[in-house]
């Protein structure tokens, strides 16, 4: 009877002991052994928690092995991709663009669902990552009589993408069938497939369906059809109009009529000639076809008119009014566009256009990044790190500014090289600093210029001059006047053993006269 006992109690500590080892260690836990370095034990518990659907811990862990960190983990591009697929499958959208542009299957199974029940955007998505692969989604949803699918296969087959070739007949099969369901677009397009052929009645029957669907719209006072007169008729009488549509409207989904490319110039001016009775002032005239589509609040409209607002020169003279563009940026930030609260931040950061107010700086940077915005969460990087706006604090600069990078933006790596540098907020790592910078010096003058006085000094690296100057003259050529004046300097007075260059130095101080500014604010100077 004892030993009954005993082995009973024995079997129920047992049992206690195992119960008690087999209790997940929470979120919070894994990122306490983050936080003190013991880097092994965080991703035991992150992978644990991420293996048993935890969303936090699979985007945690596949941060971890996408970044790797130094002289700890290695970077496992394979592993990341796992963890962000089974974070994407929970609904993170920043894991579904990750796998997305890594060409996933997942990906390509989560954006073919979300097109299938409406989802224009990811349908888009799709288009530009699986080009071949979407073929078969849009068809699906064409032959359902999706009209704006239907006008997109047509668009597909009649300029031919990556892995489709082009096909005339299968193109005009689809337009035809969007043009019976009234889709002027298409009806215009099949119009001129007629007049290239020379079939005139034809020819005739199409347009005047045209322009019977588009007079009957533009009395309806639809925001679509107003702005796509309005591109229209720029695109026949101004000049530059063509390049710049092309640079600014890129998305195949969307109705524009972008370019003379299948659509005769003939076919359109006859159909301007009918709708417009007064010829007068056309380009005035579509303006105010694209401020009327603005003020029913379509959004296409109004980033079209940001973008004629702010870099576009009319035949007349330039069409420029960045003070209408800034409150069109705020009516998209209003709205929620997170890259619009962005551009917006930047906006009362520089505070050129608008009264410069670092407090609505970081209102907007936060919100937009908040929504998972990369130039938003540069921003509030960037205003974390200078104390604008906010209590200055390098550890939140820091949080944000990984982000950002994380999601890309080689552009945040200067901040956190300053940071690491310097050792503000984080441990002082110069190493650290010299790879970010190196990262990110073949697209950023700023970070280009700081690299280069490595080079030049030998901070953290062999002395290599060429290798510095080599960095100073891309800065240079961006327009930096800082760069600009050190090689100045460097000919000038022969520094850093450079043959003395009288050539060289009028050169650079015959681009520094003509006072061109960098394009790219230095954000750090604010």
């Amino acid at each position: 009877m004892k030993k009954i006992v005993k082995l009973g109690l024995i079997t129920a500590i047992s049992l206690a002991l195992l119960s008690g080892c087999g209790e997940p260690q929470s979120f919070e836990e894994g990122e306490k052994a983050y936080k003190n370095k013991d880097y092994k034990k965080a991703i035991s518990i992150f992978g644990d928690l991420a293996d048993s659907g935890d969303l936090k811990a699979q985007i945690e862990i596949a941060d971890i092995y996408y970044s790797g960190i130094r002289n700890a983990i290695d970077i496992d591009k394979e592993k990341a991709l796992k963890y962000y697929e089974k974070a994407a499958l929970q609904g993170d959208n920043n894991s579904l663009n990750r796998i997305t542009l890594n060409k996933s299957k997942v990906a390509f199974d989560i954006l073919s669902k979300k097109a299938k029940d409406g989802d224009y955007d990811s349908l888009h998505s799709l288009m530009i990552n699986f080009p071949k692969e979407s073929i078969v989604v849009l068809e699906e949803l064409a032959n359902k009589g999706d009209v704006k699918t239907q006008f997109m296969l047509g668009d597909i087959y009649i300029n031919g993408k990556e892995g489709i070739e082009k096909n005339l007949d299968k193109a005009t099969q689809w337009y035809e069938k969007s043009a019976k369901e009234n889709d002027y677009i298409s009806q215009f397009k099949i119009a001129s497939k007629y007049y290239e052929i020379n079939a005139q009645n034809k020819y005739n029957e199409w347009l005047d369906k045209s322009i019977y669907t588009f007079n009957e719209l533009l009395g309806k006072n639809d925001p679509q059809t107003q702005l796509n007169l309005g591109l229209i008729i720029l695109n026949m009488y101004l000049k530059n109009m063509s390049s710049f549509m092309k640079e600014n409207i890129k998305d195949s989904n969307e109705k524009y009529l972008i370019s003379d490319y299948y659509i005769q110039r003939e076919v359109l001016r006859d159909i301007i000639n009918k709708i417009i009775p007064n010829q007068d002032n056309l380009d005035k005239y579509a303006i105010s076809l694209i401020e009327k589509s603005v003020n029913q609040n379509y959004k296409d409209s109004q980033i079209i008119l940001i973008n004629l607002y702010d870099n576009f020169n009319f035949s007349n003279g330039r069409y420029y009014d960045m003070t209408k563009a800034v409150n069109l940026y705020e009516i998209l930030a209003k709205q929620g566009d997170m890259e619009y609260q962005s551009i917006l931040s930047r906006e009362y950061i520089k505070g050129e256009h608008v009264k410069q107010d670092f407090e609505k700086a970081f209102e907007w940077a936060e919100k937009s990044a908040n929504q998972g915005s990369i130039s938003g969460q540069y921003n509030l990087g960037v205003l974390y790190f200078n104390g604008k706006g906010v209590e200055q604090d390098y550890k939140k600069a820091i949080e944000y500014l990984n982000q950002s990078i994380d999601n890309e933006n080689a552009y945040a790596n200067l901040a956190l090289a300053f940071l690491y540098y310097k050792g503000d907020g984080v441990e002082k790592d110069i190493d650290k600093a010299f790879k970010l910078l190196n990262d990110s010096s073949d697209i950023d003058p700023n970070a280009a210029y700081q690299l280069s006085r490595f080079y030049l000094q030998g901070i953290n690296t062999k002395v290599d001059v060429d290798k510095g100057i080599d960095l100073l003259e891309f800065a240079a050529s961006k327009n930096m006047l800082a760069a600009q004046k050190m090689l100045v300097n460097i000919y000038k007075d022969g520094l850093f053993s450079q043959e003395k260059d009288p050539k060289k130095v009028k050169y650079w101080q015959d681009i520094i006269k003509k006072d061109i500014r960098d394009t790219n604010f230095d954000i750090y100077k604010i």
